[in-house]
């Protein structure tokens, strides 16, 4: 096929930042046929740097093994429809929350805000306790790059909040980059909505496509300009609403890659075997958990729970509970489905009944809706555990006064 051909074969190349409605679909067809030139081109030993080229030109990788690439499998295989993309991946895994973090914060630099005070303000944010605690690192000059900032998918979710949390605290009050931080906001929606139950997002996709479009369209207007700010994955993103309205529902990453950090923990100590190794002890280690009456296969369920007889009835109790929301420790706050807000003590069981003992806060008034007060007349509630919607991240601010950051799946309930 001559170069001509290869040029019309690339049309169909996307500029990133255009809108999808104005961006032409390629067909099936069209997709075969930039894979069989690939492979025509190949057989025919064109050299290294000119097929690299090719492939950037045509947008298409040569993966000889691949689904593509594999004649028995293309009768029933469809490129356009059987793509997927995965929220998680596209957002917060060198994805479009990297990029726009690293973007404002290089904007900051323009009205005297330095990359150190971010740093600072984040280690002032209480994380739940099965977070960890916040680095001054994931701020630091090692990891922020001209147009994106590196870290875990769950790192860089503690990030957005931190940063929106330091937009509102610091930044708003010095009347500066308004626009900037109205366009992250619609970052946070955006990843609000997607971080919730897949028939949740289902039911959200319409205001997730708002949302999605808007932010596109702010983007480009502030970044626009700066090379290597819009890219491939930000017109991913605008498919994402598409493949939620093909399977009726969110498929994710986030669910199965939290298991990452056990699974890294029971690797750091292997230096031989290690896939052995590791399976060997996460089967143990789930085995365990049977025997200690946690079971995954539950919605929710006690850690480490013991046991109590009052007045010849059965409790058990523990300072750890798996909850629909993820590990709620005693000591974490917490926001209700109610939208109140308090401190978990301690959790009780009955039979398969979970009840939480809280502190409730109460709201400051005032515009800010974020503000609670811790009182020494706290009383504790029992509620029952399903009434917790989520766990919450945290800053004091003095006289005891707290700002509860809004979790994401609160935003949208």
């Amino acid at each position: 096929m001559m170069k001509g051909a290869e040029d019309e074969l690339a049309e169909g190349m996307v500029n990133m930042a255009a809108p999808i409605s104005q961006c032409q679909q390629n067909s099936r067809e069209e997709i075969f046929e930039i894979v069989d030139h690939l492979a025509e081109r190949q057989a025919a030993g064109l050299g290294a740097t000119a097929f690299k080229n090719m492939q950037t030109h045509l947008g298409m990788h040569w993966e000889p093994e691949g689904l593509l690439y594999d004649m028995d499998l293309r009768p029933h295989l469809s490129p356009v429809l059987h793509y997927l993309r995965d929220p998680m991946h596209v957002l917060v895994s060198a994805g479009v929350a990297n990029t726009e973090i690293a973007l404002l914060i290089h904007e900051f630099k323009h009205v005297g805000i330095e990359l150190s005070h971010v740093a600072e303000f984040s280690e002032q944010i209480v994380l739940p306790k099965a977070h960890g605690k916040p680095r001054a690192e994931w701020f630091g000059k090692n990891r922020l790059k001209p147009t994106t900032v590196t870290g875990f998918a769950g790192t860089v979710l503690s990030m957005v909040m931190i940063v929106e949390c330091f937009l509102d605290v610091i930044v708003k009050p010095m009347g500066v980059c308004e626009h900037h931080a109205d366009c992250f906001r619609l970052l946070v929606g955006i990843v609000a909505i997607l971080s919730m139950d897949p028939e949740m997002v289902f039911a959200r996709v319409e205001m997730l496509q708002h949302l999605i479009e808007a932010h596109r369209e702010a983007l480009v207007i502030l970044y626009g300009h700066i090379q290597g700010s819009v890219k491939p994955k930000f017109h991913h993103l605008q498919h994402v609403p598409q493949n939620i309205r093909f399977l009726k529902k969110s498929l994710s990453c986030f669910t199965t890659e939290r298991k990452h950090r056990e699974t890294m923990s029971r690797a750091l100590n292997a230096f031989r075997n290690v896939e052995h190794t590791v399976v060997h002890d996460m089967v143990s280690m789930q085995v365990q958990t049977f025997m200690d009456r946690e079971s995954l296969f539950k919605e929710e369920f006690l850690r480490d729970p013991r046991d109590h007889i009052i007045r010849g009835i059965q409790f058990s109790t523990s300072t750890v509970a798996c909850l629909r929301c993820g590990d709620v420790h005693r000591g974490d706050v917490v926001m209700l489905t109610t939208k109140d807000v308090g401190e978990v003590q301690r959790f009780w069981m009955h039979g398969d009944r979970i009840m939480v003992v809280l502190h409730h806060w109460r709201r400051v008034v005032g515009d800010d809706q974020c503000l609670w007060r811790r009182s020494a007349e706290q009383v504790d509630a029992f509620l029952m555990a399903h009434a917790v919607l989520s766990v919450c991240a945290w800053l004091d601010v003095g006289d005891g006064i707290t700002r509860v950051l809004q979790p994401f799946v609160a935003r949208y309930w």
